[in-house]
């Protein structure tokens, strides 16, 4: 979506929303990013994820992922 609009400033909260990755907020950002195609911001949310597996593993969020029928994300977060 952002790549399809061209809107420099949503690119420019895509990258300042890199920034703020918690814990508690990186499966949501991922989610948000997927369904955005905020391509960058997804890549970060699954670096992020991968790099604190056991900490995000413990949150309400993850629970809601691993529940939800979101396969083709999981599959990514175990690829990587």
């Amino acid at each position: 979506m952002l790549n399809q609009y061209d809107l420099e400033e949503l690119k420019m909260c895509e990258v300042f929303l890199d920034f703020t990755l918690t814990i508690d907020k990186a499966v949501d950002m991922l989610l948000l990013a997927d369904m955005h195609n905020a391509n960058e911001l997804k890549s970060t949310c699954i670096r992020y994820i991968a790099s604190n597996a056991a900490r995000v593993r413990q949150t309400e969020s993850w629970w809601k992922l691993v529940m939800s029928d979101r396969i083709d994300l999981m599959e990514q977060l175990f690829m990587s």
